[in-house]
């Protein structure tokens, strides 16, 4: 993945937002995504399309998601590890 290409997706998704066109700043943040899914950024400003169009329960998933994903950062736990088991659990 060429970074200069993700940078492009987002910085274009914000513009478009900005320039009130949702519907293109969508899909350049679902594309921004599909290239880095441990980005919480990228859904949290995807949330923002969702919730600028009324889309709450969209909104909310990907704001979950990004919240999941800035935890598991902060926690440093890789996002596709499962918690480890509780003592005197398998």
């Amino acid at each position: 993945m060429n970074p200069h290409t993700l940078d492009v997706y987002c910085n274009r998704g914000s513009a478009y937002f900005e320039l009130g066109k949702p519907d293109l700043a969508m899909m350049d943040y679902t594309k921004a995504i599909q290239m880095r899914p441990e980005d919480p950024d990228l859904y949290y400003n995807r949330g923002l399309v969702h919730l600028a169009q009324g889309r709450a329960t969209e909104a909310k998933a990907d704001f979950k998601k990004a919240a999941d994903l800035r935890d598991q950062a902060l926690s440093g736990t890789p996002a596709e590890e499962p918690a480890p088991p509780s003592p005197g659990q398998r």
